[in-house]
């Protein structure tokens, strides 16, 4: 994996030396990037809360990327990048439900005037079942495409 020299990534990406490993290594060092950039800027700094939550959703998502990667690789070991982007919205799109009915029971028990450690405790459970959701739904739909794909 080059971390640099973009010339270099550049010239193996038009020789076609690109392989389907290395693009789920970037989505994956992407995705942590991206999870660390969310979670660690917070209003109120380093915290139990956001130090949790940069913990479970960064376990979270590499055990259940590689399992999407594996999956993928028993289907026809191609175009992993595409299926994973394209599903993912879709998947987001309908979370959205499950992530405003969990808004709305938080909001009903917790004050947002004062943080304590059950609002601490209640967003790092809802942060993890978001997070799980989105795999779950995810390694769902890459097993049906597994089985059309199969079939067909």
């Amino acid at each position: 994996m080059i971390w640099i020299k973009i010339k270099a990534l550049e010239e193996q990406i038009s020789k076609d030396e690109l392989t389907e490993k290395d693009g789920f290594n970037y989505l994956l060092i992407n995705l942590l990037y991206g999870v660390a950039v969310i979670l660690v800027p917070t209003i109120n700094g380093f915290n139990y809360v956001t130090i949790t939550q940069f913990i479970i959703n960064s376990l979270i998502l590499i055990v259940f990327i590689k399992k999407l990667y594996r999956i993928n690789a028993s289907i026809d070991d191609r175009d992993f990048l595409k299926r994973f982007i394209s599903i993912s919205w879709v998947v987001r799109v309908r979370l959205i439900f499950y992530y405003l009915i969990l808004n709305i029971i938080y909001f009903q028990f917790f004050s947002m005037s004062t943080f304590t450690f059950k609002n601490g405790i209640a967003l790092i459970f809802i942060s993890f079942i978001i997070n799980f959701l989105f795999y779950f739904f995810l390694i769902k739909s890459f097993t049906r495409l597994k089985l059309l794909m199969q079939s067909s």
